[in-house]
């Protein structure tokens, strides 16, 4: 896993994905812990949103863990099949544009 400490420690992101998902889709984990909100994202190819993304999906480590949110910090993205390999995709706060992580789509 890597970890991505954001904003003074206040967000955390996490890639949790396996060896055959990548280039896919990107899954991970995104924790604010000044909130009890799910964190929003958005996933952009350059500076051009392509999806808004909440991560409020059930992750069981990070509950096992106790992460945050009982568990409830996970948000998947599958790769719109337009994208064309070797496209960067980003993952960024929204209303913030702070930078998360990003990936390149490989099919």
């Amino acid at each position: 896993d890597l970890h991505y400490p954001l904003r003074r420690q206040r967000q955390m992101c996490i890639r949790d994905r396996t060896k055959g998902d990548e280039g896919k889709i990107m899954k991970g984990w995104a924790a604010d812990y000044e909130s009890l909100s799910p964190v929003a994202l958005e996933a952009r190819v350059g500076k051009k949103k392509i999806a808004d993304i909440l991560a409020s999906e059930y992750r069981s480590t990070a509950n096992e863990r106790n992460i945050h949110r009982n568990g409830f910090i996970g948000f998947s993205f599958t790769y719109p099949k337009k994208l064309k390999d070797g496209t960067q995709v980003d993952f960024v706060v929204k209303g913030t544009g702070e930078f998360l992580m990003s990936d390149v789509v490989n099919r």
